[in-house]
């Protein structure tokens, strides 16, 4: 590693990411930068995760109340979707006016390969929102399609009883 030109190795911290990303011509991103990043990616995953489990809670208890309708589950889960990528983007955002403005006190030197990684990072995320997303869809239509299943027992139910109820009332009525 040591006979392969570094002009800023000052900046590096010899991981193999960092090492390959050398051999381009952008210099590889201060240490300062990349931990201001990590701390983003921490709280983009840490806000999915809540956001996944408010999902998660919220199926639980209208999956345990058998009166649930099916669109209205439906409607429950895309307010969760907007409301978490909404929260996802907006961590993103601060993130981004965070870095801009780090990036900002450096050299010029240095804003290509700052942004270069910011936007490697930041389309990661965004990848994971659309399969966090995909993921709740397919959960959802899982969902209600049991709720529906449930429902129309249910319904079953109801109407076997009805025909029980008509069927005795025809005959007690044939008894007097």
């Amino acid at each position: 590693m040591s006979s392969v030109y570094q002009p800023y190795a000052g900046y590096m911290n010899h991981e193999p990411s960092n090492y390959a990303y050398s051999h381009y011509s952008a210099p590889p991103v201060a240490p300062d930068i990349r931990a201001a990043m990590k701390a983003i990616s921490d709280r983009w995953m840490e806000q999915a995760k809540l956001g996944v489990d408010r999902m998660q809670a919220d199926a639980e208890s209208m999956k345990r109340n058998r009166n649930t309708n099916p669109s209205a589950f439906e409607q429950r889960m895309n307010q969760h979707k907007r409301q978490l990528k909404g929260e996802m983007d907006s961590v993103i955002n601060r993130g981004y006016e965070s870095i801009i403005h780090k990036a900002n006190a450096r050299p010029e030197y240095e804003h290509d390969a700052i942004f270069s990684l910011w936007q490697t990072i930041s389309g990661r995320f965004m990848n994971f929102l659309n399969s966090i997303m995909h993921w709740i869809e397919q959960l959802a239509k899982a969902v209600i399609r049991c709720i529906q299943r449930a429902w129309n027992e249910v319904q079953s139910y109801f109407q076997k009883i009805r025909e029980i109820c008509g069927f005795a009332m025809c005959f007690v009525s044939g008894l007097f």
